[in-house]
């Protein structure tokens, strides 16, 4: 029996490729009884290797090998067997045509949420199929927690080359969920796509409120501070009224470094627990539908917090906080609104309904409302909601405390 010659190849397809051979006459075989097996194996990444051996017919014009891995060397040779024995012709190394890739691994695929951006990173798919030439990323909202945000949009689309590993969506709305879909491709086109579902994170409150001042008599019981609250912008708020007692040894909270009071302590146990803060008010969340006023130091309970009234000789610091809460994520913003110190205190009328914004461009903390008359005027004749009455006339008097803004 001779050896019979090397393998033709016939079609090369990215799973199977199909062959042929010389004519098996008997001047070959010098048998009429004999068997034809094409062997074949090939390597892979991820240790993936097979061999295996598959019959033919001896009479069919061509034979297939199939169940190929895309864009692999494969080794196979021709196996001619009769009763005297066996001959083999020598390996033929193809490489399979490529194949479109598999689906980027759902595991490599993570989101890292910001307010208004996403860090999406992903890997290359584990079966490549030949070489990947770009990343398709497109994305779309899904849902949000500010109803203001639509969510019914066309989905955005971003290319990324072949070597990238990652992508910055930026412009994206807090509070709200995108659905990204990425897929790989080769010259064969695009594979499969894989999804996820990625979070914004949800942004820092944005209030406004403004402060009403409530100048008391020396001989009134309860210092008070009137608070005007209007929402903008916060995404399932709940307010909270901090009152801080000042003491003289202890060191001053600077606005700009401040931390909020993420622990919650009603009156009842600061005074048990030595805690320089209490939480007088916490208001439920949802929209406001117009501004709220609220006063420190009615007497009232607001959510299980006691708003006990300020003592008249002590000062003390009034924080305006704005909590939102989204699942597992809370984001708190506060600010130093007001102060009650041992300066100035006693008018004749009641400075009411003066807004933050006039009374701190009007008002020099340093100094009595006395001497900041003739800006009590100014701000009758800027605002008309100011009644001119509110204006003590040349009969403002300076004492020994007063209630002042920060």
């Amino acid at each position: 029996m001779r050896t019979p010659k090397t393998l033709k190849i016939a079609e090369i397809q990215a799973r199977h490729i199909a062959v042929d051979w010389e004519s098996l006459g008997y001047n070959i075989t010098r048998c009429h009884t004999f068997n034809v097996t094409i062997c074949y194996h090939y390597f892979r990444g991820h240790n993936e290797n097979k061999a295996d051996c598959l019959d033919m017919d001896p009479k069919a014009p061509q034979h297939v090998v199939d169940h190929l891995p895309p864009y692999t060397n494969v080794s196979l040779k021709m196996i001619l067997t009769n009763p005297e024995g066996r001959k083999e012709s020598e390996e033929t190394i193809i490489q399979t045509d490529e194949d479109v890739p598999g689906p980027v691994p759902a595991k490599s695929l993570k989101g890292t949420p910001f307010e208004d951006k996403i860090f999406l990173n992903w890997k290359e798919p584990l079966d490549p199929n030949g070489i990947i030439t770009q990343y398709e990323v497109s994305y779309s909202s899904i849902r949000s927690f500010d109803p203001a945000v639509l969510v019914a949009g066309p989905p955005q689309t971003v290319s990324k080359v072949w070597n990238s590993t990652h992508h910055v969506f930026s412009h994206l709305h807090p509070g709200t969920t995108y659905k990204f879909f990425i897929r790989a491709s080769t010259v064969k086109g695009f594979g499969p796509a894989t999804a996820i579902n990625v979070t914004t994170n949800i942004s820092a409150s944005s209030v406004t409120y403004h402060l009403y001042t409530m100048m008391t008599h020396e001989d009134d019981v309860n210092g008070m501070f009137r608070i005007l609250i209007a929402e903008d912008n916060c995404l399932a708020c709940a307010y909270q009224i901090v009152v801080e007692e000042l003491h003289p040894h202890r060191t001053k909270r600077e606005t700009g470094t401040m931390e909020c009071y993420q622990v919650p302590v009603t009156y009842q146990n600061a005074l048990s627990g030595g805690s320089p803060y209490y939480f007088a008010a916490e208001l439920p969340p949802g929209n406001l539908p117009e501004p709220a006023p609220f006063t420190v130091g009615d007497n009232r309970t607001y959510q299980g917090f006691w708003n006990p009234p300020l003592a008249p000789r002590k000062g003390y610091n009034i924080y305006f906080q704005a909590m939102s809460s989204v699942e597992k994520e809370t984001k708190t913003q506060c600010v130093r609104i007001a102060t009650k110190g041992e300066y100035c205190s006693r008018s004749k009328q009641n400075l009411d309904k003066i807004s933050k914004a006039h009374f701190s461009s009007l008002y020099s903390p340093e100094s009595c409302p006395c001497e900041q008359l003739e800006n009590w005027k100014k701000l009758v004749s800027m605002d008309s909601s100011v009644e001119s009455t509110l204006v003590a006339s040349n009969e403002v008097s300076c004492s020994s405390r007063k209630l002042m803004p920060k």
